[in-house]
């Protein structure tokens, strides 16, 4: 994986950034897939359907996709998305230089104006994670590779680009990036607040596989007792 480390990155560049989502949304430059194309995610037209199908897809036959479902999911990806954020602080440091992203990209630049560069020509930063539009959403700062020497340069808000992708968009865009991200959410998912939401909305998409689960688990931590009560 082309990390490149040691880079000397405003503390304040994450939080910045978080605070920003909202003018870097308005501003267009978040991008999601839809029927194999990158497009805006402001002009797209099925975030909606995509989401209920995906939870159809995992759910059980009999399970009804309601408001409990989809808020049980949107609160998930909620929590995912704080841990993300507080991930992105701590490697801060780090950054991703996507070999082979060839194609270009258009990186906004504020208070009024964007670049465009080729991807592997510039260092990616991941600096925000929230969910909008029923998609999880990715935001990454984005610097020509010759910063990559930190003692000569700090990357801060005022000498970098930015560009959002959502979770699927980045597998289309760069698998470099989707594997640096993915090994993130890996690690996000150890935090206990993020496990008990997903326990949670398995709980409502697949109540009889989490039932079985939970006898099964109190099974182990009762020497083999298969009768716990209303669980049984």
């Amino acid at each position: 994986m082309p990390l490149i480390k040691d880079l000397n990155v405003d503390p304040d560049l994450i939080g910045d950034s978080f605070r920003r989502k909202d003018f870097v949304l308005a501003r267009d430059f978040i991008r999601r897939v839809e029927m194999g194309k990158v497009v805006s995610v402001r002009t797209s037209s099925m975030k909606g359907a995509a989401l209920f199908e995906t939870l159809r897809a995992i759910s059980e036959p009999d399970v009804v996709i309601g408001d409990e479902a989809l808020q049980a999911y949107a609160n998930s990806e909620d929590w995912l998305c704080r841990k993300m954020q507080s991930l992105f602080q701590t490697v801060r440091h780090l950054g991703m230089n996507p070999v082979k992203m060839t194609h270009q990209v258009a990186c906004m630049l504020e208070p009024d104006d964007h670049f465009i560069a080729e991807g592997n020509k510039l260092i990616w930063i991941p600096v925000s994670a929230f969910y909008v539009g029923d998609e999880r959403v990715y935001l990454f700062r984005t610097i020509g590779i010759a910063y990559k020497d930190s003692s000569l340069y700090q990357i801060n808000m005022k000498n970098t680009g930015v560009i959002g992708y959502t979770r699927e968009a980045l597998n289309t865009v760069s698998s470099e990036l989707a594997a640096y991200i993915s090994k993130l959410e890996n690690k996000a998912m150890d935090d206990e607040e993020v496990r008990a939401s997903y326990t949670r909305l398995g709980s409502i998409l697949r109540p009889e596989a989490y039932k079985q689960e939970m006898i099964e688990e109190r099974a182990k931590q009762y020497g083999g007792e298969n009768t716990f009560g209303g669980w049984a």
